[in-house]
């Protein structure tokens, strides 16, 4: 790219095509047609295990918003991974034709999500899992784990 001369560089960069999020279509019709009343943030039940796993088989998205450790130590296969520091990337992997269902590490937590999530037109969160990964745990469904490495050990 140093090697460009001014014009041939300015070509490139118009030229160039940047992937922009899936929410950005929807974000778009909001503009130009008006949003939905919807009212008040959605208030999604606690859900126990096995209704969470049906609603899983359904279709359902599952963010899971803890920590990245926690998630690395047990989360539901498949799923995402969206700390709140990051729950703006949701919008890149999550329809707003499909419901939501959250994993969360406390009721601050949940609240929080719930209203950044409605506050990009996510309105079909629909449950969280009760008592968290340890419910699902004790009723023996699968969980995977990933391993973490810190910095020094990654380094080579």
């Amino acid at each position: 790219m140093l090697r460009l001369s001014k014009e041939e560089f300015v070509d490139w960069k118009l030229a160039e095509k940047h992937p922009t999020p899936p929410y950005f279509k929807q974000i778009e019709v909001y503009i130009l047609e008006g949003s939905p009343l919807l009212g008040s943030v959605p208030h999604p039940i606690a859900m126990k295990p096995l209704e969470f796993n049906e609603k899983i088989k359904e279709g359902a998205y599952v963010i899971d918003v803890r920590a990245p450790v926690a998630f690395g130590g047990g989360h539901i296969p498949g799923f995402y991974s969206l700390p709140k520091i990051r729950l703006s990337l949701s919008g890149w992997v999550l329809s707003y034709d499909k419901p939501i269902l959250l994993v969360a590490e406390s009721a601050e937590e949940l609240d929080f999500v719930m209203r950044n999530l409605f506050r990009i037109g996510f309105d079909k969160i629909e449950g969280y899992l009760s008592n968290g990964l340890e419910s699902r745990y004790k009723e023996d469904l699968p969980l995977s784990r990933l391993k973490l490495l810190t910095v020094n050990e990654l380094k080579i």
